[in-house]
């Protein structure tokens, strides 16, 4: 988790790079994904009192096998916003988590 930590950390305080976009070979494309999502911990957000900072964890179903984890919060502007990590962990560790997830399952 110390690796997603400091990438999630980075694109906080640097910003997204969004240059991308502008490449002429861009091109935007819709896939659904079902992905398994649940909470890992709640924080309190000072700027919006009854919106808290939401952490996840998610497990892709197949035929992906990929995992992800991030936070969902409010904007300044009163907006729902999603940070997303792409991850894929040692199955003990997302064996970890599902079980904490299982325990948060309502």
């Amino acid at each position: 988790m110390e690796a997603v930590t400091e990438t999630y950390c980075y694109m906080q305080t640097t910003g997204l790079d969004t240059t991308l976009f502008e490449h002429p070979d861009f091109q935007e494309v819709f896939r659904s994904l079902p992905v398994k999502i649940c909470v890992t911990k709640t924080e309190p957000d000072p700027k919006h009192p009854t919106r808290p900072i939401i952490y996840f964890f998610g497990e892709m179903r197949q035929p992906s096998t990929s995992t992800m984890t991030g936070r969902i919060n409010m904007t300044d502007e009163n907006q729902i916003q999603w940070h997303f990590v792409r991850l894929i962990l040692h199955e003990a560790t997302v064996c970890s988590y599902l079980n904490c997830c299982r325990s948060l399952e309502i």
